[in-house]
């Protein structure tokens, strides 16, 4: 299977992508704390992984079941997601 195209992030789409991340993880375990640190750290790099089903699966909870107003905002990133993973 070919490898899925990665979704490249401007400096700002990042920025907030991380915040989110983090916002979110505050709200859960501290037990998961540590993979929520991870997702946001691989984002760091300016990407989203084509091949990182994980980081999609975290990446996708955040933004569906965090803040209501981030389906709207991220809504490429969520299609990125649902066509992808």
């Amino acid at each position: 299977m070919a490898n899925k195209p990665a979704y490249a992030l401007d400096e700002g789409l990042k920025n907030e992508l991380v915040a989110a991340v983090k916002s979110f993880r505050d709200q859960k375990s501290p037990y998961l704390h540590p993979r929520f640190d991870e997702v946001a750290n691989s984002l760091e790099k300016g990407f989203i992984s084509g091949d990182d089903a994980y980081q999609a699966r975290y990446l996708r909870d955040t933004l569906t079941l965090g803040n209501p107003e981030h389906k709207e905002k991220f809504k490429d990133v969520l299609d990125y997601l649902e066509k992808f993973f």
